[in-house]
């Protein structure tokens, strides 16, 4: 039986004797970490699911620095020597501790602090494209599990470029993962650090910064730091950018403000933060304080990452900006399917790439970026040629469109298909869209 089995077997068992120690105020605020409720059973289940995994992670990397938490001290005796026998028994079917905590805690519960993991294709492209260009200090601001340090420390084809490797994140329980694994394959750990990114500083000798950062709405951050990092932007940049912006908008313009002259980055952040309304800042920064090699979309019949109802797109980019001649040109890609690394790398590094199989590609020059309201549009040169043959119309043409207060309530405005039976209320209830393919979808089922 896998690890994440026996953890969820023995959360389970131990949950009522965890619960009666989850009045703690240290453990309470764990809770608010995460944006869980005390009272909440579905939550109290996940926090006994990491004190076990935590503990698990403990026991396999005996004499290894490890992080503390307000769970090391919940669980009795017996509990820990049925934990380390069940590790024994399983250590022929280990998995990666990252695979393991995915799997004990829900995407639902870990959306409330923004963890989406990457995908490892993904990471592929992203660590190699940085790789090719040999840094020395590289940087990854929110490290979860470590999936990009792993990979970065194998280097390409296995040289270990990079000589110094640090990652952030705000969860001890995931740093103590990266540790881990880092010690069972045998590898010397990166620079570990338990930072929220937004209330420290870029070293000013890093070559190169990598990033899936958090996706959370922008009422999760405190007040005081968006004030900070307002006056931030406001001297690096000498602009004024929105308050309504995500953690990920946030981390994206942090990274550049800080990152220095000619120092690399490859980010995540999903297609809003480019394309939302608050998103002006950020294509206007990118325009203008960094060199844009790539911004690589995912068409919407794509899922590149499990369980996200978010576009996402990949930006590959320097800090700094010179005046070339002819004008810098970005390549824009809107992926159909996923490619290999050297397949992408191709592309990515030609001077005069043609149209590969796997995507559409657009090339334009990096000065007209920032009077392109739609970042996501120009992969998409099929629904620009109809809006200029007069074939498209825009929405707001047709119909007047508002959005009332997003209270982020779900699980009460919005009913599971089981729920719409058991209550009959199929007739009565409006389908909800998440994902922009779902609309092709529903087109298609009124057409038949």
């Amino acid at each position: 039986m896998a690890i994440s089995q026996r953890i969820a077997d023995l959360a389970d068992k131990y949950l009522p004797l965890l619960c009666e120690h989850y009045r703690g105020q240290a453990v309470v605020s764990w809770f608010k970490l995460h944006g869980w409720g005390v009272h909440n059973e579905d939550h109290q289940r996940s926090v006994a699911r990491q004190t076990f995994l935590n503990l698990a992670i403990r026991q396999s990397s005996l004499g290894l620095r490890m992080f503390s938490t307000p769970l090391d001290s919940l669980l009795p005796r017996s509990a820990l020597a049925e934990l380390a026998n069940n590790l024994e028994r399983d250590a022929s079917e280990a998995e990666s501790w990252a695979v393991a905590y995915t799997k004990l805690i829900p995407q639902a519960h870990r959306r409330h602090t923004g963890q989406f993991w990457t995908e490892d294709p993904i990471a592929d492209w992203m660590t190699a494209w940085l790789l090719q260009f040999k840094p020395r200090k590289v940087l990854d601001v929110a490290c979860g599990a470590g999936s990009f340090l792993v990979k970065l420390a194998k280097g390409i084809d296995g040289q270990g470029l990079p000589t110094q490797l640090t990652g952030l994140d705000v969860s001890p329980v995931l740093l103590n993962a990266t540790a881990a694994t880092f010690a069972s394959a045998g590898t010397k750990a990166p620079h570990l650090e338990l930072q929220d990114y937004l209330a420290c500083e870029i070293s000013s000798d890093i070559d190169a910064v990598i990033c899936n950062p958090p996706y959370t709405r922008h009422h999760s951050i405190p007040p005081a730091t968006k004030d900070q990092l307002q006056q931030e932007f406001r001297d690096r940049f000498g602009m004024v950018v929105s308050r309504q912006g995500t953690l990920a908008f946030y981390f994206l313009l942090k990274i550049i403000a800080e990152m220095p002259e000619g120092a690399r980055a490859a980010v995540i952040v999903p297609m809003e933060v480019l394309d939302a309304r608050y998103g002006k800042a950020a294509r206007r920064i990118l325009a203008w304080h960094t060199e844009l090699s790539a911004v690589i979309h995912f068409s919407e019949n794509m899922n590149a990452f499990q369980k996200v109802d978010v576009g996402a797109c990949i930006l590959l980019f320097a800090k700094g900006r010179k005046e070339h001649n002819p004008p810098w040109r970005v390549k824009h890609l809107t992926l159909n399917a996923l490619p290999d690394t050297r397949e992408l790398l191709e592309v990515l590094n030609s001077e005069k790439p043609s149209q590969p199989p796997f995507a559409t590609l657009t090339v334009r020059p990096q000065r007209d970026l920032e009077e392109i309201p739609k970042w996501f549009s120009i992969g998409r040169p099929q629904a620009n040629e109809w809006e200029n043959a007069g074939l498209a119309v825009p929405l707001k043409e047709l119909a007047t469109v508002m959005r009332g207060i997003a209270t982020g309530a779900n699980d009460f405005f919005a009913l599971s298909a089981p729920d719409l039976s058991r209550l009959r209320l199929e007739r009565y209830v409006v389908r909800t869209i998440q994902r922009n393919r779902e609309i092709q979808d529903i087109l298609l089922d009124d057409a038949r």
